[in-house]
């Protein structure tokens, strides 16, 4: 998942602070300050921060290295902690932005191997919402919900093939989950029909709760729709299963 700051207990707040002398001491604790980022790697001297590295395996270059060693930071474990927050965010803001530029032109059971896990599920998720807000307006839902069950489709065989490695296989079942989803959606506001009423109530700002939550009063794709933070360890759902014995909407 996309590696975010979380707050330490004082234990392990004081451990961290007390490994001045050897920034490689404070890898431990990596993984309670920074959820997402189980550890980092260092350079063969330990003194530059060159990957962040996730629970599952997943190591991520950092678009900026951190250099621990430098007079600023030396001996200041907060100060670098914070550098590594701050080139944890552009790198990922970076390679989010090359996946999304790569997807257009790539071809997509490829691509969902060649970029991080969650950069993944970021990029699937804005050109579902994209192509979906394109289809609302021009009435084209039928259609898109035959190219989401092509797509699906080319994911199962590679499933099939068995050629990809275990990392690859946590991405692209948490992307499944994800797709299905998103098929079954489009589906259903395929079946509903009439969009114009629908589009009002995704538009009404009294459907706003207070929690600044949507409220889709009469929508059949759900009743709420919030913020929320997609994990990439692979979930225990039925999604294989349901895409191996459809082809399609005939």
């Amino acid at each position: 998942s996309f590696p975010t700051r979380r707050s330490s207990d004082l234990a392990d707040l004081l451990s961290i602070l007390a490994e001045t002398k050897d920034p490689t001491l404070v890898q431990p604790h990596m993984g309670k300050a920074f959820e997402g980022m189980a550890k980092v790697k260092f350079d063969t001297n330990n003194t530059i921060i060159e990957e962040m590295i996730s629970a599952e395996g997943e190591a991520v270059p950092l678009t900026f290295p951190i250099d621990v060693m430098k007079p600023a930071n030396v001996g200041a474990v907060e100060r670098w902690l914070l550098e590594v927050e701050e080139s944890m965010m552009d790198t990922l803001r970076d390679i989010t932005k090359k996946s999304n530029t790569a997807y257009a032109t790539a071809d997509r059971v490829k691509w969902c191997l060649e970029w991080p896990g969650q950069v993944v599920l970021a990029t699937d998720c804005i050109y579902w919402t994209d192509e979906m807000t394109t289809a609302l307006k021009g009435n084209t839902l039928d259609q898109y919900e035959k190219k989401l069950f092509s797509q699906l489709g080319d994911i199962v065989t590679l499933i099939r093939s068995g050629q990809m490695t275990k990392l690859g296989r946590t991405t692209v079942g948490a992307m499944v989950t994800i797709d299905v989803h998103a098929r079954d959606v489009t589906a259903e506001l395929a079946d509903a029909g009439d969009m114009e009423e629908m589009l009002e109530d995704l538009t009404d700002p009294s459907a706003k709760t207070a929690e600044g939550i949507w409220q889709i009063r009469r929508s059949p794709a759900g009743v709420l729709c919030g913020p929320a933070q997609a994990g990439l360890r692979r979930r225990r759902s039925r999604v294989v299963g349901d895409l191996l014995p459809r082809s399609g909407r005939e």
